[in-house]
């Protein structure tokens, strides 16, 4: 979608990215997680914020928005 090429370039440009994809199961800064998941849930329409509510990560939140 377009949402999800844009949403994934605005998280590489921010240096998050690496919350979704992490580079060799390194571990994740939960600062930059909390950081990632804000920019998630505030680009998000809020009838689809719903089920993104419920996220304790910036991959649950990004699971459940590509679903």
């Amino acid at each position: 979608s377009d949402w999800k090429f844009l949403m994934k370039n605005f998280l590489v440009d921010a240096g998050l990215w690496g919350c979704i994809e992490p580079i060799r199961n390194e571990e994740i800064d939960p600062e930059l997680d909390r950081r990632a998941l804000a920019k998630i849930n505030l680009s998000i329409k809020p009838i689809a914020s719903a089920e993104t509510k419920k996220a304790k990560t910036a991959k649950e939140a990004w699971t459940h928005v590509n679903s």
